[in-house]
């Protein structure tokens, strides 16, 4: 079996999720499920949504109207289910926040852990975290620190997406972040630079084989010029910051949205976007970091580490309480500085590094799905480019 990257495995008979996963997207509801092998293809299904069913984010309501996503999910389920009734949910991506934070010291017990979690969360997040559901992992240990990443989603949040899957007539078991969830097929041998986008949101991570480097979550806009810019940018900082963390370009884009890596190459070919965007000159104001900093509460989710295990978002042995927080840091970098090149999807092409304004660079670099289209046996009705998240989900 192929080696993967294992940032949230499946190791114990409490944390074995079932062969049947659903992810709620903006564009409509996925469902898979898997036969027996890991690496078998899943059985898929795909029902759409109309515009506006889905409003994900940090704020109740992210479904203004239940009925349409539980039939949705009913409609979908029912074609891939079998006899089990208990499913891992993916959600997306603004629905949660993922952080890494750095302590001196935590406790092995989770239910001594979590209220130092939620006292440093507090600082962090611009919603209430006392009854938040909160999930963490240990991703480094050694005499004088301690590195976790931890994923966050705001109770009432939670609580519309979990009933919607019982009001469809499943169980939710495990609960993860789109992104998080579609990582789990990226091979472990490989350093990769993930672009996982949809129609309200982009996040950007970079793998180093079982670490997890930058974890980074944005909001699109909605005018096409302006989403087609941010993405751009996007990807121009995300490679910026994986040279500078590796000495070395990407081996290849791998990209989880849709219309798949075609429709992204297209977009970060579009010189009349690349016209409006100054580059080599402008600084877009993007952060990145392998910690947030206490004193600026970040704008975007990230996480890093080793791989180990994450409880799901279900979070009934939670408690709350307050400790002493640990400190983080953050770091800066000029996407002014890069020029994203020509992509193109599916074979090497130019893509390039402005060093400075006398210079240039060039590198070479790869567009690809995450999840190949044609190898997944998709249901012939969803759209290209949206099946990693619930293939992951099943690859734990």
């Amino acid at each position: 079996m192929l080696n993967r990257f294992r940032l949230f495995p499946s190791t114990s008979a409490i944390t074995v999720r079932p062969r049947l996963a659903c992810e709620i997207t903006v564009q409509g509801v996925i469902a898979a499920r898997q036969e027996s092998d890991l690496d078998s293809a899943a059985i898929t299904a795909f029902t759409s949504l109309r515009p506006g069913a889905l409003m994900p984010g940090l704020a109740a309501p992210n479904m203004p109207d239940r009925a349409p996503i539980v039939s949705a999910m009913r409609q979908a389920l029912e074609e891939v289910a079998g006899r089990g009734r208990q499913l891992s949910l993916i959600i997306p991506d603004l629905a949660a926040r993922v952080l890494l934070l750095d302590f001196d010291t935590l406790p092995e017990r989770a239910a001594d852990a979590l209220p130092i979690l939620r006292f440093r969360l507090r600082k962090l997040l611009p919603f209430e975290v006392d009854d938040a559901a909160i999930s963490y992992q240990i991703l480094h240990q050694d005499s004088q620190q301690v590195r976790t990443v931890v994923a966050v989603t705001p109770r009432p949040v939670l609580n519309e997406y979990e009933t919607a899957v019982r009001e469809a007539g499943y169980l939710p078991g495990a609960v993860l972040p789109s992104t998080l969830a579609c990582l789990a097929v990226v091979p472990a041998s490989d350093n990769a630079l993930v672009v996982s986008c949809s129609s309200a949101s982009v996040t950007s991570a970079i793998t180093r084989g079982n670490e997890l480097l930058l974890y980074r979550t944005l909001d699109l806009p909605r005018a096409e010029q302006e989403r087609a810019l941010e993405l751009q940018q996007v990807v121009t900082v995300a490679m910026a910051y994986f040279e500078d963390s590796m000495a070395a370009p990407p081996d290849a884009l791998l990209y989880v949205g849709p219309g798949g890596a075609s429709e992204l190459s297209r977009i970060l070919n579009d010189d009349s976007v690349n016209g409006a965007s100054s580059h080599g000159n402008s600084t877009y104001g993007h952060s990145y970091a392998s910690a947030a900093n206490d004193d600026e509460p970040p704008s975007y989710r990230q996480a890093a580490g080793d791989p180990v295990e994450l409880d799901s978002l279900n979070s009934g042995s939670l408690d709350p309480g307050s400790l002493d927080p640990g400190s983080l840091d953050r770091g800066r970098y000029d996407p002014g500085r890069y020029d994203a090149g020509e992509y193109e999807a599916g074979s090497p092409v130019t893509g390039g590094v402005l060093d400075g304004p006398s210079g240039v660079t060039r590198t070479t670099i790869q567009v690809r799905d995450l999840v190949p289209i044609a190898s997944t046996g998709a249901a012939t009705s969803m759209p290209p480019g949206l099946l990693a998240g619930v293939v992951g989900a099943l690859a734990n």
